[in-house]
């Protein structure tokens, strides 16, 4: 409910807001072939959030040592088992 009083009071008011309205002219609309479509005039992307490179790549580095020290926990279990390693 509280989407659809917004959405009603933002036109009531004729007001833009970043991101979520605009007011558009008659001579924007014009210039966009009388294209109705929201992203025409209401920018609606939100900006990703900056990935760390360094610290990804050190997950990943460890992460890769954890699966490495698993997989020689398995195969000493098949070595174990007498059954052919996986790995």
């Amino acid at each position: 409910m509280e989407d659809v009083e917004r959405i009603v009071a933002t036109y009531g008011e004729r007001s833009f807001q970043d991101k979520y309205s605009c007011v558009a002219t008659l001579g924007a609309v014009k210039e966009n072939n009388y294209n109705l479509n929201i992203p025409r005039y209401v920018d609606t992307v939100e900006e990703d959030d900056p990935v760390d490179i360094e610290a990804t790549s050190r997950e990943l580095r460890q992460l890769e040592a954890a699966m490495a020290e698993t997989d020689k926990v398995i195969n000493d279990y098949c070595q174990q088992l007498r059954i052919p390693t996986p790995f």
